[in-house]
């Protein structure tokens, strides 16, 4: 039906012309097609095939004028042309690298007005988003000003005190830098620009009263830092719980923090016969004698539970068996707490009067009891919830408690105790009772009990020197990689004269 109608018009004269589907006929698109009526009538039809391949011709005649024309205003190498070009080639064209892409000249036009416009060319910083900035934040230190910078360098080589003023207006300073990308700033941003200061200003780390760096020596200027910044968030603050971790009976014994990796991966099942039969004497053993048995001894305290291991080998308690491998886990010597105890006793009471409360001040005559008492009320704790008194050794067994403690029998003499046994020989000196109970917790992998966490690692790092490169043994809330309230007291003490 469609080859009759299109020989009856060509039979008349008239003149057909192939439109797309978007396009609209206008009297200025008419073109004068001459047609050969003798071409037409030799064929039984024309084919719409045929008559689309006439109508291509001439469209690819206008194209390519028109194209030529304008090579001023849009380059044949133009990436707007070659992606109009992979637009609008037709399908039959596709593999075809001979035939000249077909484009009506409206349509070119079209794209050839498109293709002068101006992309804006945004900064980049605009779009960055305001964590990529803070990761990549580094301190600016020409804008710290003139007076400050000159106070800093100076204390550098002559010693100079900083003064608290001054202290303040450098944290002002620096939280301002980081506040021209966000008022939101997690405290690794804090903790990593007080390195980086800290690192250029030694006068800023955290030292003890040996001068002995605290940590990585950053931590009071990162809490200042993170402080001033939420003092200057206040109107935004919003109610919220701390978070408090539950520590179950199983994760005491999995903590290896400040225990070299030689000592607590060295656990043997074997020992010889004759070091076997002399372990079972419950004899005074010299260290030759405990250096032969120690992977055994090793192996036996990792997979044995206490009320066992404390009757099958009841040598373990003895106090020169737990020094011997307290200094085999650490390197530590174990006299070098009493020795600082006794240096620095005078100096604990004496920082007790820098606090406000009179409840915290402990008196010139205190026993050593007292001052550890005293101490752990300065860390907020109280040290009476691990010192429990009993009246004979019988009621000490049948007391079965969820961490350890010192179990103090009669007037004077201190055991460490746990999970329904006595694991140490009995002390009748406060002072070494506690050095047993720390030398315990690093010996059979315990953590800290959660009433004097703060206690006893303030205890761990100021009397016993021991400080892990990493981690801690304390269950207590930890901001950053220490307690603020351990390093503000060993702050403290540093500047007391």
């Amino acid at each position: 039906m469609e080859d009759d109608v299109l020989e009856a018009c060509l039979n008349d004269g008239f003149m057909l012309m192939l439109l797309n589907a978007e396009e609209e006929w206008k009297p200025a698109d008419v073109i004068e097609i001459p047609i050969d009526s003798n071409a037409c009538h030799s064929s039984a039809t024309v084919s719409k095939q045929d008559t689309a391949d006439n109508e291509l011709d001439v469209l690819r005649y206008q194209s390519v004028e028109y194209l030529n024309s304008s090579t001023s205003v849009l380059s044949a190498e133009s990436d707007v042309v070659k992606k109009i070009d992979e637009m609008f080639i037709p399908e039959s064209f596709e593999n075809d690298e001979s035939e000249v892409p077909i484009l009506p000249s409206d349509m070119t036009i079209e794209y050839t007005q498109m293709s002068q416009v101006t992309v804006p060319n945004y900064p980049l910083k605009e779009l960055v988003p305001d964590s990529l900035k803070l990761a990549k934040f580094e301190v600016n230190f020409s804008k710290i000003p003139e007076d400050l910078f000159a106070i800093f360098e100076g204390s550098q080589t002559n010693a100079i005190k900083v003064s608290e003023t001054d202290y303040n207006r450098l944290v002002d300073n620096l939280v301002g830098q980081v506040r021209t990308i966000s008022c939101k700033i997690p405290f690794s941003v804090f903790r990593r620009v007080a390195i980086n200061v800290s690192s250029k200003y030694k006068i800023l780390m955290d030292v003890d009263d040996d001068g002995e760096i605290i940590g990585d020596g950053s931590g009071s200027l990162a809490d200042k830092l993170r402080n001033h910044n939420t003092y200057l968030n206040r109107s935004h603050r919003t109610g919220r719980s701390a978070l408090k971790e539950k520590f179950g009976q199983n994760q005491y014994r999995q903590c290896r923090v400040g225990v070299v990796e030689k000592y607590y991966s060295c656990g043997e099942p074997y020992c010889s016969k004759e070091d076997l039969i002399v372990l079972h004497r419950n004899e005074a053993y010299g260290e030759t004698f405990l250096r032969q048995t120690e992977s055994y001894i090793r192996f036996k305290i990792d997979n044995s539970n206490l009320p066992n291991l404390i009757e099958n080998l009841p040598f373990i308690k003895q106090i020169t068996v737990l020094k011997y491998h307290f200094e085999r886990a650490t390197g530590i010597n174990p006299t070098r707490f009493i020795e600082n105890y006794l240096s620095k006793r005078k100096r604990l009471i004496q920082v007790s009067r820098t606090y406000i409360d009179k409840k915290l001040h402990i008196n010139d005559t205190a026993t050593d009891l007292e001052i550890f008492v005293g101490v752990s009320k300065i860390l907020k704790e109280d040290f009476s919830t691990v010192l429990i008194s009993f009246d004979n050794d019988a009621t000490v067994l049948d007391t079965t408690t969820s961490s350890p403690i010192l179990a103090l029998v009669g007037r004077n003499m201190y055991y460490v105790h746990t999970e329904g046994t006595i694991v140490t020989e009995g002390v009748d000196n406060i002072v070494e009772a506690v050095l047993n109970f720390l030398m315990f917790f690093f010996v059979y992998f315990y953590k800290y009990p959660a009433s004097v966490s703060k206690t006893l690692e303030f205890f761990q790092l100021y009397l016993l020197k021991l400080k892990p490169d990493k981690g801690t043994r304390s269950v207590a809330t930890i901001v950053g990689k220490q307690q603020r309230q351990v390093r503000t007291l060993l702050i403290k003490l540093a500047k007391i004269q």
